[in-house]
């Protein structure tokens, strides 16, 4: 089993919730006013793609750890 990058995934964890701050002050409080904000509603994409991308990688380090990889089963004939 790998050990876990506790580093790695405490960096992951703090861009995470750095990026879901960002989109809250992003958001307004009307959706209108997002939906007619081109700019504001390409910053909130942003930032929900990159705190998203941020919860799989940390997803990822935590299956890797615990050795959950997905292995086919190879039947050889």
């Amino acid at each position: 089993m790998i050990s876990l990058d506790k580093d790695r995934l405490l960096e992951k964890m703090d861009d995470l919730e750095k990026y879901l701050r960002e989109l809250e002050e992003y958001l307004p409080e009307e959706k209108e006013d997002y939906l007619k904000n081109g700019l504001r509603k390409r910053a909130c994409e942003r930032a929900f793609q990159l705190a998203s991308e941020d919860l799989l990688d940390i997803c990822n380090l935590i299956i890797s750890d615990e050795g959950l990889e997905y292995r086919p089963i190879v039947k050889i004939v």
